[in-house]
């Protein structure tokens, strides 16, 4: 009301976050995080308040809606190449700068990228993020949280991001959410961008069992008629085999 700018406001209610465990915790350490962000790929976060049993952040405001929201009014749900390398470019920028800072998004989808009016990509929406220098205190209070080392806690059911963007090992309960790091986004970052590009999500199923079996597969449709660097990108991001997964900076450098 004072600045007259335009925001947006978030708002988390008391009563719901006392229905997930730690829940007051992890939207309070989210804004810790948000305070610590500064680039143009990232939401701008001005404050925070608790007033009547609700928590209120105080956020940029962005006139593009979502990327999901975005897709779903293109023609064949996907982007041309000259946008979707846009927007993937503008994922790629944030994410090397939140890994930068030792901090891991843990849910990167198209539903927490906004667009601004002119295109450029944000990341929102980092609820679940994981401070890499705090792992051993985090997988502590899950641990407590979870009773139990179970499946369940490795899939991240409990809010630990989004299964369909989450690596095989991951899903497969190989590596827990807490410990796969980097990886997590940057693998969230090639299943966004096979969506883009392909229009479809690379992994599918009818229920969470088939989709974790496709996952686990990690068998991706390309398209014939796919540029041949886009291919090469997809297989290198989304690939389970290999000795030395792919870097931020080998996606920057690839051609």
């Amino acid at each position: 009301m004072e600045t007259k700018k335009r925001v947006a406001i978030k708002i988390c209610k008391d009563k719901q976050l006392r229905k997930i465990p730690g829940g007051k915790k992890q939207v309070l350490d989210e804004t810790k995080i948000l305070e610590k962000l500064h680039h143009r790929n990232v939401i701008k976060f001005y404050e925070y308040w608790i007033d009547d049993d609700k928590i209120y952040f105080v956020l940029q405001y962005l006139g593009g809606g979502s990327l999901n929201d975005y897709l779903k009014k293109q023609k064949d749900k996907k982007l041309s190449s000259s946008q979707a390398r846009s927007i993937f470019c503008d994922l790629i920028n944030g994410l090397e700068y939140i890994h930068d800072l030792g901090i891991v998004h843990g849910d990167i989808k198209p539903d927490n990228l906004l667009l601004s009016s002119s295109g450029k990509l944000k990341i929102i929406d980092f609820g679940v993020s994981i401070e890499l220098d705090k792992e051993e205190e985090k997988e502590e209070e899950y641990r407590n949280d979870e009773k139990d080392n179970d499946r369940s806690f490795c899939l991240g059911t409990r809010g630990h991001g989004t299964v369909a963007f989450q690596p095989p090992e991951v899903v497969s309960g190989n590596v827990k959410f807490i410990d796969c790091g980097v990886r997590l986004d940057i693998w969230a970052a090639g299943v966004v961008l096979y969506i883009i590009t392909i229009g479809e999500y690379p992994f599918k199923g009818n229920s969470l069992s088939s989709l974790l079996d496709s996952i686990c597969s990690a068998e991706i449709y390309l398209p014939d008629d796919l540029d041949k660097n886009l291919k090469d990108l997809l297989k290198q991001i989304l690939a389970t085999n290999s000795d030395k997964p792919i870097t931020i900076q080998d996606i920057k450098d690839h051609q």
